[in-house]
């Protein structure tokens, strides 16, 4: 991720990013939630379910990740359709999408790594 940002591979960098939270949140999901798989869902089926099931402490970084998604969304579809202000404007918001997104799985990451380890029987 870090190679192809420094590359200008924005849109690569947001589609791993995207990646890396839903294999997480999936991790989460499947832990919490025996009875059902959530293997291989959306971004967005594994927000929502996991809104109801999630433990308590994940829901404000479930949001935040919602909202990414969605600026996620809005940035890539824009790149086809739209070239005003201008493709240069709207590949450089990917930038930051990508920052936002990162930032957004360190947290997580680390949330699901402190939850692990207050869950595992000793």
């Amino acid at each position: 991720i870090n190679e192809a940002r420094e590359k200008g591979f924005y849109i690569e960098c947001v589609s791993l990013i995207e990646g890396l939270l839903a294999d997480r949140m999936e991790s989460l999901a499947n832990q919490v939630d025996e009875n059902n798989d959530h293997s291989h869902k959306t971004l967005g089926h594994l927000i929502k379910a996991l809104r109801n099931i999630s433990p308590a402490g994940f829901e404000e970084d479930i949001e935040k990740i919602n909202k990414w998604r969605e600026r996620r969304n809005t940035s890539i579809h824009e790149l086809p359709k739209d070239l005003e202000p201008s493709f240069a404007v709207i590949y450089a918001e990917l930038l930051s999408v990508a920052d936002e997104g990162m930032a957004l799985f360190r947290e997580l990451d680390n949330l699901l790594s402190k939850y692990r380890r207050a869950t595992i029987k000793k």
